[in-house]
């Protein structure tokens, strides 16, 4: 759902705090969630259901959260000054602990005991353009910023950094990352693919595929 202009249309049992309806009838309930009700922006970059059945949505000017009944908003202004390291989201995810905000400008983390917005306490993950982040089945969550990889614990703590290297030359700016259900975690850049080698701990680059070699998503099915 990167960079649509955006009208939320919920089925109610999108939310894991609603009320679960379609047990008893076979009506859908829709609910429209726009500038109107409260959007900063309807330029949407990322949308989370996390673990608390939360529906976090990322925009261009701010971050919001749908509680099943309206939303709350997340955005520096003259108001709330800092809040937020740049209200551009690109990506959110989140564990028991955060759930991590990655911006134009650093990770900010949401703690979910305080309610409390906080920057990432390292500083290589502040003021800095952050591409990705997923959280694997390890609740070990990896950052990709400026062509370099970031493997943290829970608490948000940098464990190793990792370097993409690249023989065609071409940026390694990273475009996603992806779990497969094996637990082995992906990188997809401009500069081709590659997959975390939990022996060398590295993260190991694919021959060129095609001419381009650049990859932007990855979808596992069934088999």
């Amino acid at each position: 759902m990167n960079k649509i202009l955006f009208k939320i249309y919920l089925l109610s049992f999108f939310i894991g705090i609603a009320q679960p309806i379609w047990s008893q009838s076979p009506y859908y309930y829709y609910k429209q969630l726009g500038i109107r009700e409260g959007l900063s922006q309807s330029k949407v970059q990322s949308v989370l259901n996390d673990h608390r059945g939360y529906l976090w949505i990322g925009t261009t000017n701010g971050l919001a959260r749908y509680d099943g009944y309206g939303l709350q908003t997340f955005r520096s202004d003259y108001k709330n000054l800092n809040l937020l390291s740049d209200n551009s989201i690109v990506c959110i995810t989140d564990n028991d602990v955060y759930v991590w905000i990655a911006t134009r400008k650093g990770v900010n983390l949401y703690n979910k005991q305080t309610c409390q917005v906080i920057p990432f306490p390292d500083e290589r993950l502040r003021n800095r353009v952050i591409d990705y982040i997923v959280i694997d089945k390890n609740e070990i969550s990896w950052i990709a910023s400026g062509g370099k990889i970031y493997k943290c614990d829970s608490t948000a703590h940098v464990i190793r950094e990792y370097e993409l290297s690249s023989e065609s030359g071409k940026s390694p700016t990273v475009n996603s990352i992806y779990v497969d259900s094996g637990g082995s975690v992906w990188v997809l850049s401009y500069a081709g693919l590659f997959k975390y080698d939990l022996h060398t701990d590295s993260f190991v680059g694919y021959p060129q595929l095609e001419k381009g070699n650049s990859f932007f998503t990855m979808f596992q099915d069934s088999s």
